[in-house]
Formats: C-alpha cells, structure tokens, sequence
C-alpha cells in the first residue's frame, strides 16, 4: 500500500481567481474541520490567463483544486464521503457562465500517523503542535479505504491520497495535479 501527496501541478496549468470577494463565501482553505456546503453560495470564478499554461482538468486556486465535471464524475464514487463538493460558477475564456465545476473541500480527517516510525517536527513555542512532517509512516489499518485525507493532527497539513486515486487520475488523464510518493508499506 503506497500514500501519495497531492499537489496542484501550477508550473504548467492555469489558475483561477474569484469575479466577487471570495471571502463573502467561506474560508474553506484553512477549514477541514467544518462543512461548508449548507452555507455555500456559488462563486463566480474566472480563468486566470496565462498563454504558457494549459488548462487542465483541476484548476488552482491559492491551493485549493477546483474541478471539472470531469473530475468529478470519476472520483466521485472514490471520494465522496470524504470531501465536500464546493460548486462554483466558472467564467469561460468566451465569457460564458460553465457549471459543473467545484472546489474539493477535504473533510476527511485521519489519525493514522505512525508516531514510532514517522519523523515529525513540532513547533518550538507549542511543543504539542506538529510543524512539519519531513517523513511519513502510517498505521496500515487506519489508512486503508481512505482515498483522500489529511492527517487529524495536522487539519491544514498535505492531502493525502491512496494508489486507487491515483490510478483513476492516471487512467483517465486528468491533468492538473501531481504526486509524490510519501509511504510505501512494502518498504518499512
């Protein structure tokens, strides 16, 4: 069993930015904890051009993914009950109003670190707050059936991913994030 990390691919695909002020909406991007979606009014959010990005099938915004119908269609049997699906109202390079699209709101929250294997750092002035996590190790039967998550401890820390998330992203050619290998279990 492997974990990876998601990250935006933001080097090679385009970005977007919200038309109004996003923070009317909600602050999803510091929030696991909560849901939004109850409270949510749909955003509208427009390209950010840049002619030496593609656009891909996530786009980014401050380091939320935002995704096409797409994407949401084949993860959604995956993650479902492990993210919240934030629509937004995206505004076509032809100005013209798309739906469909979404910002993944991660609410899985796991307790699964293995604190005898992992190497973590805390912060000096809170000797009880993780900092960074420089190596991962997991506890195999807490991360097992958790396709996207972050770390309980740390609610604002790297989203995690199994290889069966990785595998749809792959086959399917969804383009707009990538993934960096953090756990291997084959290799403790």
């Amino acid at each position: 069993m492997k974990i990876w990390k998601l990250d935006l691919d933001v080097n090679r695909y385009l970005s977007v930015t919200p038309l109004i002020d996003f923070w009317d909406v909600g602050n999803p991007i510091s929030d696991s904890i909560n849901r939004w979606l109850d409270t949510w009014h749909n955003p509208v959010m427009k390209i950010v051009k840049d002619r030496r990005m593609a656009e891909g099938d996530v786009f980014s915004y401050l380091s939320m993914s935002v995704c096409s119908p797409k994407v949401r269609g084949l993860l959604g049997p995956l993650v479902d009950d492990q993210v919240e699906w934030l629509p937004i109202i995206l505004e076509s390079k032809r100005n013209e109003h798309e739906e469909g699209y979404a910002i993944m709101h991660i609410t899985n929250l796991v307790d699964g670190l293995d604190f005898t294997k992992a190497e973590v750092k805390y912060f000096p002035s809170d000797p009880e707050r993780i900092m960074s996590i420089p190596k991962y190790a997991f506890r195999e039967e807490a991360v097992k059936g958790q396709h996207i998550f972050r770390i309980s401890q740390m609610t604002r820390g790297d989203k995690l991913v199994s290889d069966e998330f990785r595998k749809v992203v792959i086959e399917n050619g969804i383009t707009g994030w990538v993934f960096t290998e953090v756990w291997d279990s084959e290799k403790e």
